[in-house]
């Protein structure tokens, strides 16, 4: 036997054996070899019948599974499937069916499709589904449900016959957002163009090697260009020569990926011209480019115009420049010669009274003491007192009137030595008590000492006029050499608002600061202020200087202390101690005076003369014929005038010393101030004496030191 069982049944399989038996008469006239083969066969084919019954079964699970499967995507579906009749009933609708409906699937089943459909979209909807029945090849179909109580959707609608042709089979997915998107977009892309077409710069896109695709109205208003006319042609065609390497440039980097180059360049027109444009471009999906240009002729015809304006402003102004830097420089140096010339009127009108009055004051009390010696008592004698304290008094004040005008220590010793004995002017005149620190070495040009001097002295009358302090600190220093030289004056006072003297400055003097400033900036320096009310003041001079020559520091000897003490005696003690001195040695005095006053001169000599140990060798009216006598005469002592013409007696001083250490040289002048006395003691003299010392005291301190045969130790 072979085959398979009809239908795969074994209970039809034995059926139909047994109706075959019974036709053969129920008995088998089958011999037994061939009964036994018969009966193994068809014990093999009961087990390929039981392995294809095994098959089938795992078959039919199978296919209930795809059939639950199937069922559960059709019900639960992202697409709403309808089974619709010719006449539009609803036979069957999955949940998404339901949904998109807006009702339940009982309450759908049974009704008119249609009866949901917009009634505009109705008649679409009935060709549809007549040409779905026809099993036509349709396109898919959109239209509008309505849902009560919803906001109604647009479906796409996709149908095909069922295999029995009773219903057809309904897509249905919902567009809406799609469709509100596309509206949207559609609607923008109306917007673009009519901002694309009313544009008045120009836009347009290109491919990534440059050929123009579309262009705006906007080319042929400014460049003269129509759209046939640009279209298909290459960018570059257009571009100035010049600028051609530079948008070649900026295109590459487009291509090598940034997002949104800007350059500029010259574009050619219809006409011929050019026309600067400013461009923005940007890549579009990586094949082509969206461009969009400006017009900036106009700009950079303003941009060129401003910068020739501008190139000729700068020529007039570094010409101004200029001539302000000359006008500077003549206002420095025009400033400076006033100074100098005021200090020149000064010192002038300061050496008449000092060569003058003084010297003839000065002749007066030299020859008024010779007077005294011959009326030692009586009245007359007290008349003399009386004249000489009178003659004294106005040696003073016209040293004292000299000494404001121009300070003679300024000139001759330097701008410390200046600032030392302001020290002493101001306890003098006003009390004042100055703590100075004022290095020596720092030795600045003429002009800017004389400056600095006259600032500073300004600065303590204010500090006298306005602090309420009676003390002030001085500081002078020198930053680095050749840099810049800087004075402080600082008070502990009542202070006052720097704003607001400054504001006044000019129109009130603000405490003279405007004019102190004014010259210091003339010399290219400055003033520094700070103060705050109540807490004092702090102000800082400085100016440019050069190269400064060390001044060692030396102090005075003692002789002007004996001097002033022998000034102290009464005259008959004084005359005593000069007759005293006078017997110790019988050996004369030898003497050169120098002094370029004839009057003083000869009054000195008169009283050395009338002394019998004293003995005038030698008479000289400057430096230089007081250097050349003591070479000649070799004398004991040199009355050497301070201030001389040809060679000044420090420079006569120095000379002799150096050359004659056996001549000892004894200075005299109506400044015989600390700083003076110091600078003579400096150039080898024993001591620098005021002249309006007594004749009896001068004998006196000559005497003492003729007595000491030893220079004195300096």
């Amino acid at each position: 036997m072979s085959g398979n069982p009809p239908g795969g049944d074994p209970g039809a399989l034995r059926r139909l054996a047994e109706e075959q038996i019974a036709r053969s008469g129920g008995e088998s006239k089958v011999p037994p070899a061939d009964m036994a083969r018969v009966v193994h066969e068809l014990k093999v084919h009961q087990i390929e019948l039981e392995m294809q019954n095994e098959e089938l079964r795992e078959a039919r699970d199978e296919l209930e599974a795809n059939v639950e499967l199937f069922v559960g995507l059709y019900e639960f579906a992202p697409v709403a499937y309808f089974s619709v009749t010719a006449d539009g009933m609803v036979r069957r609708l999955n949940f998404m069916g339901a949904s998109l409906l807006g009702k339940g699937r009982v309450l759908v089943m049974g009704c008119s499709f249609t009866q949901f459909v917009s009634p505009p979209n109705r008649r679409k909807f009935d060709e549809f589904l007549t040409d779905v029945f026809a099993d036509k090849t349709i396109e898919p179909c959109e239209v509008m449900l309505l849902r009560d109580g919803q906001a109604p959707v647009v479906v796409r609608l996709t149908g095909s016959l069922a295999p029995d042709g009773q219903v057809c089979r309904i897509a249905a997915m919902d567009v809406t957002e799609q469709r509100r998107v596309e509206e949207a977009a559609g609607e923008k892309n109306e917007d673009l163009d009519r901002i694309f077409n009313l544009s008045k710069d120009l836009m347009g896109t290109a491919t990534m090697d440059g050929q123009l695709i579309r262009l705006n109205p906007a080319f042929q208003e400014q460049l003269g260009y129509t759209q046939q006319d640009l279209k298909g042609r290459a960018f570059m065609d257009f571009v100035h020569p010049e600028d051609r390497e530079a948008t070649r440039s900026a295109v590459l980097e487009l291509r090598a990926g940034r997002d949104v180059i800007d350059f500029v360049n010259r574009q050619l027109c219809h006409d011929g011209s050019y026309r600067w444009l400013e461009w923005r471009v940007t890549p579009f999906r990586g094949q082509f480019i969206c461009a969009l240009g400006r017009d900036i002729t106009g700009r950079k015809m303003a941009e060129e115009a401003l910068q020739r304006a501008q190139d000729e402003l700068e020529l007039r102004v570094q010409r101004r420049t200029t001539q302000l830097e000359e006008r500077t420089s003549q206002l420095r140096a025009l400033a400076s010669m006033l100074t100098l010339a005021e200090e020149r009127e000064r010192r002038r009108i300061a050496r008449l009274i000092h060569d003058h009055l003084q010297q003839m004051l000065v002749a007066a009390l030299l020859n008024l003491g010779l007077l005294k010696t011959k009326f030692p008592k009586g009245a007359e004698a007290a008349d003399l007192e009386m004249i000489e304290q009178i003659l004294r008094d106005s040696l003073e004040t016209t040293r004292s009137l000299t000494t404001e005008l121009s300070p003679a220590v300024l000139h001759q010793c330097g701008l410390a030595a200046a600032l030392k004995w302001l020290r002493s002017w101001c306890m003098e005149k006003y009390g004042l008590e100055v703590a100075v620190d004022a290095k020596d070495g720092i030795d600045p040009s003429m002009d800017v000492s004389v400056t600095l001097f006259l600032c500073v002295r300004e600065l303590l009358f204010n500090i006298v006029k306005h602090s309420g302090v009676g003390s002030a600190a001085l500081r002078m220093w020198q930053s680095e050499p050749g840099g810049q030289l800087k004075i402080e004056v600082r008070d502990e006072g009542s202070g006052f608002d720097p704003e607001l003297v400054r504001a006044r400055e000019g129109i009130t003097g603000g405490f003279g600061l405007f004019n102190i400033r004014e010259r210091l900036e003339i010399l290219g320096g400055g003033l520094e202020t700070e103060s705050k009310l109540g807490g004092g003041s702090r102000f800082t001079l400085w100016v440019p200087v050069c190269n400064t020559t060390p001044v060692p520091e030396i102090t005075a000897l003692g002789g002007s202390r004996v001097m002033k003490a022998m000034d102290a005696l009464p005259p008959e003690t004084a005359q005593a101690v000069a007759s005293l001195a006078g017997d110790s040695s019988s050996r004369k005095i030898r003497l050169v005076v120098a002094d370029d006053h004839v009057s003083v001169r000869e009054g000195l000599v008169r009283i050395f003369q009338s002394e019998v140990d004293f003995e005038v060798v030698g008479q000289a009216t400057n430096g230089r014929e007081a250097l050349q006598q003591a070479r000649q005469l070799r004398p004991d002592f040199v009355i050497m005038d301070l201030n001389m013409p040809r060679m000044d007696g420090l420079e006569a001083t120095a000379a002799i010393c150096g050359e004659l250490p056996d001549v000892r040289v004894l200075g005299l002048s109506t400044h015989a101030d600390e700083a003076h006395c110091a600078a003579m003691v400096r150039a080898g003299a024993m001591d620098l004496l005021h002249k309006n010392s007594s004749a009896s005291a001068l004998v006196a301190f000559l005497r003492m030191r003729a007595s000491k045969p030893d220079r004195p130790d300096t």
